[in-house]
């Protein structure tokens, strides 16, 4: 029954952020040194918070949407939401990639693209992305910004700027076909863990890739790249 304290100073970085602690019942002594001590807790450090209402703790995006939101790739859509089910449109995710690249001046300064507009927000990234052979046009002078991005879109993105690298691993996934332009990338990012499909045999390469998919490919590759 006595009181014990344990003091972290030395142990945990300055600026260290709790975000939870977990207190558990060991339901036995913890040693003999500290009879009757039988409680255990763990606490969180630096585990990031986000400040979105809709990313609940246990999603399987909350690590990456915190990691994006940290890092300054995306923001929410307002009102403390993420909007994690909404689509993604082909803007935002090229917009995405040019910050994890840390804004990279474009070199080029004329677009190619007749519906990219210089002052808005997406141009530079744009420009970044043509240039360097990441982003492709729907045509030869049409980008289609506002379109929503496809899942097979955006593994081609991040397979072209890793600069398509070789892989192994045989497709397991019966709806992704050899003569697809996203056929290496799909194998490339399955192989890599970057996508697992939607299951174990589906990738869905044309439904529409949401925000919390997005980011969590985003996070995945930019561990892979570290």
């Amino acid at each position: 029954g006595a009181l014990s304290g344990v003091d972290l100073a030395g142990k945990v970085p300055e600026g260290a952020r709790y975000h939870y602690v977990r207190i558990t019942d060991l339901g036995t002594d913890a040693n003999r040194e500290w009879p009757g001590a039988d409680i255990n807790a763990v606490a969180g450090l630096n585990v990031k918070n986000v400040p979105f209402r809709d990313i609940p703790l246990d999603a399987f995006y909350y690590g990456p949407v915190a990691w994006a939101f940290d890092n300054g790739i995306t923001n929410g859509v307002g009102d403390e939401r993420f909007d994690p089910s909404a689509s993604c449109k082909r803007q935002e995710v090229v917009t995405y990639l040019w910050r994890l690249a840390g804004k990279p001046e474009p070199t080029i300064t004329e677009c190619p693209f007749v519906d990219v507009v210089e002052n808005s927000y997406y141009y530079d990234a744009v420009l970044w992305g043509y240039e360097n052979g990441v982003i492709l046009g729907v045509d030869d002078t049409h980008f289609a910004p506002e379109r929503n991005i496809m899942r097979c879109e955006f593994l081609a993105l991040l397979y072209r700027n890793m600069g398509k690298p070789d892989y192994t691993v045989t497709n397991p996934f019966v709806d992704v076909q050899e003569t697809g332009y996203y056929y290496d990338a799909v194998l490339w990012g399955y192989e890599n863990g970057i996508t697992k499909g939607m299951d174990a045999t589906h990738f869905d390469p044309a439904a529409h890739c949401n925000r919390a998919q997005v980011v969590t490919f985003l996070y995945r590759f930019h561990q892979l790249s570290m």
